[in-house]
């Protein structure tokens, strides 16, 4: 469910997240997650310390802002604790990073395709091995929907209490 914040911005990113995990398309909704957790910085950045919510200068600043920045401006301004900042790393560097610059094999890493019958074509001998997809590029893709299918809902969830957290704990006012 939507937090209740007078955010338009915010709320269309949460209808298009939703309606990526309608149809199917995990991996753009992980993708948009990330998005929706830099965004919700960057605004509790300007809520916290600028009188105009929408002050160019403010905005012009941190939409150049890269997400470590912001991470750690918004722990400068006690916006988040220690704890809070340690997930949002943690966030950065194993969900962001890997999917908005697409570093397949970081988001495969931990799939491997078990007992995969391998056959010499001219002994017709079979071999049963284990096949990484970090390491094979034609089991990228298909080890990729596997791992967003059983990321998204664990993603969405954690982008979700970090716009909650921020924004009705702390910025309402």
């Amino acid at each position: 469910m939507t937090p209740s914040i007078a955010i338009p911005t915010i709320g269309f990113l949460y209808d298009e997240i939703k309606e990526c995990i309608l149809f199917g398309l995990n991996g753009a909704a992980i993708s948009l997650c990330c998005v929706l957790v830099e965004f919700s910085l960057k605004h509790a950045i300007i809520k916290k310390t600028q009188e105009d919510t929408y002050n160019k200068t403010g905005w012009d600043r941190v939409e150049n802002m890269e997400l470590g920045p912001a991470i750690g401006e918004v722990r400068k301004y006690n916006i988040i604790d220690e704890k809070m900042e340690e997930a949002l790393i943690n966030f950065k560097d194993t969900v962001r990073n890997p999917y908005l610059h697409y570093n397949i094999k970081k988001i495969t890493k931990n799939v491997v395709a078990k007992k995969v019958k391998k056959v010499d074509i001219n002994t017709q001998k079979v071999e049963e091995l284990d096949l990484p997809a970090e390491d094979s590029p034609i089991m990228w893709g298909i080890a990729k929907r596997f791992v967003d299918r059983e990321t998204v809902f664990k993603v969405f969830n954690f982008a979700d209490n970090i716009v909650k957290h921020l924004f009705e704990k702390h910025l309402t006012s």
